[in-house]
This record gives structure tokens, C-alpha cells and sequence, in this order.
């Protein structure tokens, strides 16, 4: 008795031989009409007068894998969605292969793209129940291809555990979006320890300015969930000019084994870390630098590599812990720690040539031994010292009271020594001084202690700026009807005195009399 046969898939080859370049034209393959379940493969011939061609296939179409050879020609791909139940390769280098089509995933595998290759999926991308994707082949493999995300991308994985995607490869880059669209890439997972993000290799993930890349992994309490960079002597970058986020259920891992792994949050980028369970690690070869906003509840970061504040803003979301074993440093006078009325402890000591803000309410407490050499401003909240400080030339203080008197102003407390030998500025809203008011500004602890040594004290404000005179740790002034103690020993600063308006005050004052002056006026004629 012979066996049953088994039917095989088949490999149809473009031609282009018809007249028309729909997929669904028989003649225009080397084999018969596309059936469902089916390979295609482009080459460099194509009879067509055109390389756009058109799907007119029914969308329950199966598609086993698409292969764009070498030297094939630049094609686009319009018309219908389709099914892809294998993977996409790219060896037509020089060209760029397009999709405009929408494209549902159903299988896991290695989508090859080889060096020097493009391909633009401007389409949607959808995926449920499939294993892990891996973009650019292996880990070490010499890819580089580009791959570019244009459309609102979904995939959820399920049905096993660690499943991700994987970008890797060699020079193999994703853009998401294209800086002029809205573009999004959302992974998630409905299983358990699944739904990861990895940019491994010396791969890059580039999200462009107004598009979203949505990390939302399960759970995995043993091991990191999604990282940048793993393996040794290589070094993955990821770009942020858009939003990336990662969600409840994943922590990050930036940097593994040796390379130049790096996460950078560019000027008006947004990076959302909301683990609150999840630890943020950043290994000796890897770094967060922050142009943009950081915006963290994970609570717990940990590892010896570098955070680096480059002007951006760092803001927390829930309590924060940044290990004693990181490296904290800040190169801009702009750069902002934001405690958004949590807490918020650093470990390790602060360096750099620049500054720190701090902003928000809340308590932002400083451990380490810092040796920043740029400003420190306290616009609101408290900054708590927990180590030895000295201010020294441009090493100022700045004080921001923008609040109710005895409420809501910057303040400075120490548990150990605040040597000043710097300037202070203290900042005003001009609006809350009329006199009698006192500003407690600095306040040291049961063991902390101020050493007197300011070298200039200035008021500022809307209307107010006058500079203070100093005698044995008391500085004294008048601007404005005000007049200005401030007290090194006590940390207050007492205002007293009457407020003169505002100039602006007194043109609304004028204008009104001279209103009615008029008004008066005209009165007393009718009445003639």
C-alpha cells in the first residue's frame, strides 16, 4: 500500500511578465497563481514598466516568507494584508524594499536583513501567540541592514515563556517612525514572563520624534526582562527623540559584559520607566544619559555604571533609591532632579562640570560625598545633606521662595557639614512680599552644622534685585520698601518693611484716575 503524499509549499519568483503588477495575475510568477501557504521570492528581473505592485489576494492569504535576493530591484508592496507564517530577507542592498501593506504575523524566526539593505514597513504590523522575533540575524552576524516602523505596530506574545523581540546583528538599525509621524511599536505579553524587548549586538533602536515605543512585559521576579546590550565587546545604542516606555511588569537592564552600551534620552524625548516592582540596572559598560525627562517609579536602580544628567530632567513617580555604587554626573547648569513630593535618595557621590535643580516637592537626599563644580539650586522641597558639602566659586547656591511665606519655598537641610564659601542667590516671587514675612531657608540637624563664609548674598525678583551687605555671618539690605536680614547661623530670612507696587501697579493706578477724570469731566460738560 503506498503512502499518502505529502503536498509541499511552493517558491513562486516575480516576473513581472504580465501586463499588470498585481500578485494575484498567475503569469507574473515563474510558477502558477500564488496559493495560500506559498514562498515569494524577488529577484532583478521584472518585465513590469513598474516596481509598485499590488496584493489583490484574499487577506486569509498565507505568505511562508518573502526573499528580496541580491540585486533584486526596489519594490513596493501595496493592496491587501496578508498573513506572514515565515520571515522577511533582505539581501537587495542599495535599495529600499517598501510595505504598505498590513501584514499579521504568525510565526517566530530570524528576519535576515543583510548589510547595507533597507526595509520600510509603512503598514501595520500585528502579532499574537508566536515565539520570539529576532531583526537582523545573529547576535555577532554581519547584518546591518535598516529597518524602518511607520505604521501602529501591536505584538503580543503568548503561548510559552521569554518571548521577545530581539533586535541584534551587527550595525543593524529600527527606526520607529520617521520624525514627521506618529508611529508606534507596542509589545506585550498575555503569558507569563514573556514580552521583552532586547536591542543586543551593536544594534541601534532610533524612536523618532513623535513616535512611541510600549514595552508591557509579564512579570518575571528571577531574571532582567528587557535589555540594551549583552553581549561582550559589543555595545547597542538606543535613541530617544519620541516616548519609550517601559510598563508595570519590566525592569531594564542597560550594559552586561563589556562594550559601549548606551541609552540616550535626547533633548524632548521622554523616557517612562513604571516598573514599581522592577529593578533598574545599569552595568559597568552601559549608561543613561538624560537631555530629556526620565519620568521612574521603579524605586530601586542599581549597578556601577553611569547615569548622566545632561540638562534633562529626572522626575520621580514614586520613591526613588539610586545605589551607592552608581556613577551620577551632570554636565549642564540645567540638569534637574525632580522628587515631584516623594523621596528620592542618591547614594553615590554627584560629579561633572555642571549643576543640579531641584525641583518639586519632596525630599531629595544626597549621600555621597559630591564634587560638582556648577550651581545648586533649591527651587522647591528640601535638599537634604547627608555628607560634607562646600560651595566654593561658581559652586552657588540658589534658593527659590515662590510660595507662601513659612510654606512652599526651597529649603536646605544637613545631617553633616555645608561649608559655604560660595554666592547665594535667593529668588522671589515678588508678589508674596509685603513685609513681616520669614523664610526659613536652611535648616541643620541635630548633628549638622553650618560653616558661615558666603562670599555675596543677592534678593531677587520681579521688581526686587539688590545685592546684601555681610558682617559676621549677617547680611542686611533694603529694595523696594523692603528691608532684608538673612541669618547664616539660623538659615532665616527675615523681610520687613512696606512693599512699594510694582511699576506695573502703579500704571494700572494711574490709568484708573485718569479715567475717571475724564469721566468727570465730560459729566460737568453735559451738565453745562
Amino acid at each position: 500500500m503506498l503512502a499518502a503524499s505529502t503536498a509541499h509549499a511552493a517558491t513562486d519568483t516575480w516576473t513581472g511578465s504580465a501586463s499588470s503588477t498585481d500578485w494575484a495575475t498567475a503569469a507574473n510568477w515563474d510558477t502558477a497563481a500564488i496559493a495560500s501557504g506559498d514562498g515569494l521570492v524577488f529577484t532583478s528581473a521584472n518585465a513590469s514598466s513598474s516596481t509598485t505592485l499590488t496584493d489583490t489576494l484574499a487577506t486569509t492569504t498565507n505568505i511562508a516568507g518573502i526573499t528580496f535576493n541580491s540585486g533584486a530591484l526596489g519594490y513596493t508592496m501595496t493592496g491587501n494584508a496578508f498573513n506572514l507564517t515565515g520571515v522577511i530577507t533582505n539581501n537587495a542592498s542599495g535599495v529600499t524594499e517598501t510595505f504598505n501593506n498590513n501584514i499579521v504575523l504568525t510565526s517566530a524566526g530570524t528576519w535576515g536583513m543583510a548589510s547595507g539593505t533597507t526595509t520600510t514597513f509603512n503598514g501595520n504590523l500585528s502579532l499574537s501567540g508566536i515565539g520570539t522575533i529576532l531583526l537582523g540575524g545573529t547576535t555577532t552576524a554581519t547584518s546591518g541592514g535598516t529597518i524602518n516602523f511607520n505604521g501602529t505596530n501591536t505584538l503580543s506574545f503568548s503561548g510559552g515563556t521569554f518571548r521577545a523581540l530581539i533586535l541584534q546583528g551587527t550595525g543593524t538599525t529600527l527606526n520607529v517612525g520617521s520624525g514627521s509621524n506618529s508611529a508606534s511599536l507596542a509589545i506585550s505579553a498575555s503569558t507569563a514572563n514573556s514580552g521583552y524587548f532586547n536591542i543586543l549586538g551593536t544594534s541601534t533602536l532610533n524612536v523618532k520624534n513623535g513616535a512611541s515605543v510600549t514595552v508591557n512585559g509579564t512579570t518575571n521576579a528571577t531574571t532582567p526582562t528587557s535589555g540594551i546590550g549583552n553581549s561582550s565587546g559589543l555595545g547597542a545604542t538606543v535613541n530617544v527623540d519620541g516616548t519609550l516606555t517601559y510598563g508595570t511588569g519590566t525592569g531594564l537592564a542597560i550594559g552586561a559584559t563589556g562594550g559601549n552600551n548606551a541609552l540616550n534620552v535626547n533633548s524632548g524625548g521622554i523616557l517612562n520607566l513604571n516598573g514599581t516592582a522592577k529593578t533598574i540596572t545599569i552595568a559597568a559598560d552601559g549608561a543613561l544619559n538624560v537631555a530629556g525627562t526620565v519620568n521612574s517609579s521603579e524605586g530601586t536602580w542599581a549597578g556601577t555604571g553611569k547615569l548622566v544628567l545632561q540638562g534633562g530632567t529626572f522626575k520621580a513617580t514614586a520613591a526613588q533609591t539610586l545605589g551607592s555604587t552608581l556613577a551620577i554626573s551632570t554636565t549642564s547648569t540645567s540638569s534637574t532632579i525632580n522628587t515631584n513630593s516623594f523621596a528620592v535618595s542618591i547614594g553615590s557621590a554627584i560629579t561633572g562640570s555642571g549643576g543640579l535643580i531641584k525641583a518639586g516637592s519632596g525630599t531629595l537626599t544626597l549621600s555621597g560625598a559630591n564634587t560638582y563644580t556648577g550651581g545648586t539650586t533649591v527651587s522647591a522641597g528640601t535638599l537634604a545633606l547627608a555628607n560634607s558639602f562646600t560651595m566654593s566659586g561658581a559652586n552657588q547656591m540658589t534658593i527659590a521662595a515662590t510660595g507662601t511665606a513659612g510654606t512652599n519655598y526651597g529649603t536646605l537641610t544637613t545631617s553633616s557639614t555645608l561649608n559655604f564659601g560660595g554666592t547665594l542667590a535667593i529668588n522671589f516671587s515678588s508678589s508674596i512680599l509685603s513685609g513681616g514675612e520669614t523664610f526659613n531657608l536652611f535648616q541643620p540637624g541635630s548633628s549638622g552644622t553650618f560653616n558661615s563664609g558666603f562670599t555675596g548674598v543677592s534678593i531677587a525678583g520681579s521688581y526686587i534685585i539688590t545685592s546684601l551687605s555681610g558682617s559676621s555671618g549677617v547680611w542686611t539690605g533694603s529694595a523696594s520698601g523692603l528691608d532684608f536680614t538673612f541669618s547664616e547661623a539660623s538659615g532665616d530670612l527675615t523681610v520687613g518693611g512696606s512693599a512699594i507696587p510694582e511699576p506695573a501697579t502703579y500704571a494700572a493706578i494711574f490709568g484708573a484716575l485718569a479715567l475717571g477724570m475724564v469721566l468727570i469731566r465730560r459729566r460737568c460738560q453735559s451738565a453745562a
